[in-house]
């Protein structure tokens, strides 16, 4: 099937695409055939259509290949003519941010010319301890039910705050120790199997 990216979260891994049935398929990095930087807004993309089961629950994409851009004056699709550049909010140059990571998770990123943040990321720190990478599936979709579920609603936001608060000690305490990760593990594996 073809489609055209609907927009991608870098800083959490997923997206969707707006189908040519009109259909939107919800994608994760691990989707892409390719990794060839992160896919962009309008990019054309060919896929493999996934149904899933479950109420109010969106089909999702595998196998995406990026073959084109639909914008006027875009390249001609090659992967390699694509300008991954972003202009700085601060000094409003075109450039790549340089990345600060944090125990192996992106924290910030910055612009190489005037040093200002473009972007602050935030971690799935139990989440990531539990799963032992922060790019894994189960912790990308944790991280849309974040996003569309407890973002848009006021006591999710207080309920996200207070995760961010106390999570970093708690993760670290847990990390590695399968006798306490094994039962989070099973709860989040129910939460990322309707996200993800």
């Amino acid at each position: 099937m073809k489609g055209k990216i609907k927009f991608y979260k870098e800083a959490d891994g997923y997206g969707f695409i707006q189908g040519e049935d009109g259909q939107e398929y919800y994608f994760n990095v691990h989707g892409l055939k390719v990794f060839d930087g992160p896919p962009r807004t309008g990019q054309i993309a060919e896929f493999t259509a996934v149904p899933v089961s479950g109420k109010g629950r969106k089909p999702k994409a595998q196998d995406i290949v990026i073959t084109g851009n639909s914008a006027p004056g875009a390249s001609s699709g090659k992967r390699s003519e694509t300008d991954y550049r972003m202009i700085c909010p601060h000094c409003q140059r075109k450039m790549v941010p340089r990345m600060v990571t944090q125990n192996g998770a992106p924290y910030r990123s910055y612009c190489p010319y005037c040093g200002g943040m473009v972007r602050k990321f935030t971690a799935c720190f139990i989440a990531t301890a539990v799963y032992g990478d922060s790019r894994a599936p189960e912790v990308i979709a944790i991280r849309r039910f974040r996003n569309e579920v407890l973002e848009p609603r006021w006591y999710g936001r207080i309920l996200i705050r207070c995760y961010y608060r106390i999570s970093p000690p708690l993760a670290r305490m847990i990390r590695g120790r399968t006798l306490v990760t094994a039962p989070l593990k099973k709860v989040l594996d129910m939460l990322a199997r309707h996200y993800g």
